[in-house]
């Protein structure tokens, strides 16, 4: 399979393990046909949440139904002689459950009875069912695996209405497994595990199928297994023999891989969780359930795609943003690889351009010069966006001028970029482009500051600060990361008493700061103190190695100090130059030497 961008890899984690009271290794019947005659104790399947949180397991070789509360504490539901793999809920307490042994089951969450829902089909017995899904209807769509495969391809998928109709969809099935609908309930979407791959069927308007194809092709030596569709209509395959989980877009690209540990089987899926977006995997043959969360896209509704080309690029590069914000760049990433491809679908070279341009910022703030030259490149390839200021564009996202002077600015050739941003401050003010003279003049500050004309570039972040402080425009701010801290500090020493006077609005500044993870000045501590003078740490440095001493990461810090990483990186740069440091451990050191740890 040829991929445009490699998909984002994710490590999911231990959620909670099947108690030893629990286990007792013992071969069965299905053990013995479906696992090599080993002794197991448990095989975990079909995975489903209550409206109350708790999540539901079967146990297939054991006959069994768990319930496990959020916390990871398991309870024993139902045990009956059955062998119960995938479950659906019917009601508040009630399971509809695949029996490989007796069909469709019914069971009571709340007594632990049992009951038969649906035994044969005209008087003939199932080859073996498997998983199920309903719709909105009351349709129950489910696969009657049995021992079928590439040997055997006739296995079948079953439709049973509300009026209890029994409808023979497909028969033709190599080891029809995990069973899914898409979100408007138009397709159907079959794991064919010994096939290795995902079939999707579309549904007629009267009830039958067709032009089945084939969707997905897998690898590895146990194809796909638990279907699940996340809230964009992504299709998530459980691979066992990977110990992975596909995600997969539209056209069957997986922009995302899950994985669990290796050896393991990963087989089912389902979401639950506060607000739905928790993923809970079955790692069967070990007994425990893994889980990960935030895969869904919960920043932007799928319906993104249908509006302008130019709202479309705002909103993604806007998501993009919060994500790293929160400290979450593989989201971030993931939000740009989406605005990527669509732009490339439509096409949209603005899209793409916008997609470069947002690394090309982010790489500037990081300090990885080379890298934000190159991705500034890639943008630049496409179109000519210099003329899209006339048409108003750009006031949200950036354009390649924009990138260009703030790479300029962390390169040290602030007199050419303070030229330049002067003009165009002049074109803004002459368009009354107030949104894009905010973010010019922040850039044309930090320019003059770095040319040492400190007044001037005070002079121009008070303008700045006027425009932005009555409206409460903090983002643009936010976006320029700590390089523009300093000045903001300096601006509140020396002019934030008289602020109102200078035309801001009270408290805007101190409130800006505290945002951008800063204190409200720059004020350096009393001469005696050991770290005095132009290279004293601040007091959120000073926080920033006193979390360092105690063995945080990064991340751990950011969230203590509700900042994000990449805050948390500036300050650790500016604290190795302070303190002459090259690495964390000397970091600390030093500071321990010099008496500025507690």
């Amino acid at each position: 399979m040829f991929l445009l961008h490699p998909p984002v890899v994710r490590e999911a984690t231990l959620f909670s393990s099947l108690p030893a009271r629990y286990r007792d290794a013992r071969r069965t019947d299905w053990s013995d046909a479906n696992q090599g005659g080993r002794a197991i104790d448990s095989f975990l399947e079909g995975p489903v949440v209550d409206d109350a949180g708790n999540l539901y397991v079967s146990d297939i070789p054991n006959g069994r139904i768990f319930r496990i509360d959020a916390a990871g504490a398991w309870e024993l539901v139902a045990e009956w002689d059955g062998e119960p793999n995938g479950m659906k809920f019917l009601g508040q307490h009630e399971l509809l459950v695949t029996d490989y042994r007796n069909g469709l089951m019914r069971v009571d969450t709340r007594t632990g009875s049992v009951r038969p829902h649906l035994g044969r089909r005209n008087t003939e017995s199932f080859k073996g069912v498997n998983d199920l899904t309903l719709d909105t209807r009351g349709n129950v769509y489910f696969t009657d695996q049995g021992q079928t495969g590439l040997h055997d391809p006739t296995g079948r998928v079953y439709r049973l209405t509300p009026e209890g109709r029994l409808d023979l969809l497909l028969h033709n099935v190599p080891s029809p497994n995990g069973i899914v609908l898409s979100p408007d309930e138009r397709f159907l979407f079959v794991a064919v595990t010994r096939g290795n791959c995902v079939w999707r069927m579309p549904l007629q308007a009267d009830g039958n199928v067709s032009k089945t194809g084939q969707f997905f092709t897998s690898h590895g030596p146990s194809g796909p297994d638990g279907l699940a569709m996340d809230q964009s209509g992504r299709l998530l395959v459980a691979n066992p023999g990977l110990a992975y989980v596909w995600v997969l877009n539209h056209r069957a690209e997986p922009v995302e891989v899950i994985r669990g540990p290796a050896g393991h089987s990963l087989t089912n899926l389902a979401f639950g969780g506060a607000d739905r977006k928790t993923l809970y995997i079955t790692d069967s043959t070990a007994g425990a359930i893994l889980s990960i969360g935030r895969l869904v896209n919960d920043t932007l509704p799928f319906a993104k795609m249908t509006g302008p080309v130019d709202s479309m690029t705002t909103c993604h590069i806007l998501s993009a943003r919060i994500a790293l914000a929160r400290g979450d760049r593989d989201l971030w990433q993931r939000r740009l690889l989406e605005l990527e491809e669509l732009g490339g679908q439509m096409p949209s070279p603005r899209a793409v351009c916008s997609a470069w341009l947002e690394r090309a910022r982010v790489a500037t703030l990081d300090g990885a010069l080379d890298a934000a030259a190159q991705a500034l490149r890639a943008a630049e390839q496409h179109g000519a966006w210099e003329a899209l200021d006339d048409a108003g564009y750009g006031n949200e996202v950036d354009i390649p001028a924009v990138a260009r002077w703030r790479l300029d600015i962390a390169r040290g050739q602030h007199r050419t970029a303070s030229v330049a941003l002067a003009g165009a401050i002049a074109v803004a003010v002459a368009q009354q482009r107030h949104w894009r003279l905010l973010k010019l003049r922040l850039l044309h500050a930090m320019a003059l500051d770095g040319a040492a004309q400190a007044d001037t570039a005070l002079d121009t972040l008070t303008d700045a600060l006027r425009l932005a402080s009555h409206e409460g425009l903090v983002r643009s701010f936010l976006d320029e990361g700590p390089a523009l801290v300093v000045l903001l500090q300096r601006w509140q020493q020396a002019r934030g008493a008289a602020s109102q006077a200078h035309g801001v609005a009270p408290g805007f500044v101190p409130g800006l700061l505290a945002r951008m993870g800063a204190g409200a000045t720059a004020a350096a501590p009393p001469p005696t103190t050991p770290d005095a003078g132009p290279d004293a740490l601040t007091l959120r440095e000073r926080d920033v190695v006193q979390m360092l001493s105690h063995g945080h990461r990064n991340r751990a810090i950011a969230e203590k100090l509700f900042v994000s990483e990449l805050t948390v990186k500036s300050h650790l740069r500016r604290i190795s130059a302070k303190l002459g440091a090259q690495s964390r451990t000397e970091v600390v050191a030093i500071a321990r030497q010099r008496g500025l740890l507690d």
